[in-house]
């Protein structure tokens, strides 16, 4: 490769050494030469360098294949500009030998065109595996010598809750786009509440307890007000999600009153 000479003058002058006399001394002397303006690296060095990256990226492609939604996976297409090396490539193909590994001609600019493509057609992603745990934050009665003391919630009505994650939708779910994948119908807790407030939240837990943790994190926030009163104890709000492009609709309705409210966010997290 190609070594600047003004970079051999610079360290030249900044460790007062030579720097064919320093390569000489470290543990790859004759494996790293320097000639004129060229850099010399053995093949043994050159993929050696490779190692870390390759591992973790054959390790991750391992573990994304071993999920239950993707064991039936015959094809993987490697896309991306390091897509391109030989030693990913190789590597790749070694490890996954069940598996035809294919790199398209100009694997680099595959991901922009694809981006371009959708773009223009949204609908061409029609499936999709949540990355995410969704849930609102939810309050359910306190249960003594289950829930911490640090998550109790006292009450006007004299029964004590506790904070909590309220599932909607799990991690490597598969979803549609444009189709509603919650119907969801939660309640308020007296006659004369005057609004009802979901928080949406997403975790990195499959089965995530409570909020608040280093995994779980706010993403959203959907408030209802109630217009009139209600003629029982409970009101009955719904909450629906739907997956769009790159966003969760969120819709709360008034079940008494028919009033409805929307909101989105960010699905790609």
């Amino acid at each position: 490769m190609r070594f600047p000479v003004s970079l051999n003058d610079l360290y030249n002058k900044h460790s007062q050494l030579d720097l064919c006399t320093s390569l000489a001394s470290t543990q790859n002397a004759g494996l790293i030469e320097l000639e004129r303006d060229k850099m010399k690296i053995s093949n043994k060095v050159f993929v050696k360098r490779f190692d870390r990256s390759v591992t973790k990226t054959v390790c991750r492609r391992k573990s994304l294949l071993s999920d239950g939604s993707l064991k039936g996976v015959r094809l993987l297409i490697m896309v991306g500009s390091y897509s391109e090396s030989p030693v990913l490539q190789r590597a790749v193909t070694d490890t996954l030998p069940d598996i035809q590994v294919v790199t398209p001609v100009g694997a680099s600019s595959v991901v922009l065109r694809g981006a371009l493509i959708y773009g223009h057609n949204p609908l061409s992603i029609s499936v999709r595996i949540l990355k995410y745990t969704y849930g609102t934050k939810c309050a359910h009665p306190f249960l003594e010598g289950v829930d911490p003391e640090s998550r109790r919630l006292a009450s006007r009505d004299g029964i004590d809750r506790c904070i909590a994650f309220s599932k909607l939708l799990q991690i490597g779910q598969v979803v549609k786009t444009g189709e509603t994948q919650v119907n969801r119908t939660f309640f308020t807790h007296s006659k004369d509440q005057k609004s009802l407030i979901f928080e949406l939240y997403a975790s990195e837990r499959e089965d995530p307890v409570y909020i608040g943790d280093d995994k779980c994190f706010r993403i959203g926030q959907l408030e209802m007000i109630f217009d009139g009163d209600s003629n029982t104890s409970e009101r009955e709000v719904s909450l629906s999600m739907l997956f769009g492009g790159t966003e969760i609709i969120v819709e709360v309705e008034d079940k008494c009153t028919g009033t409805k409210k929307i909101t989105s966010v960010d699905f790609l997290g």
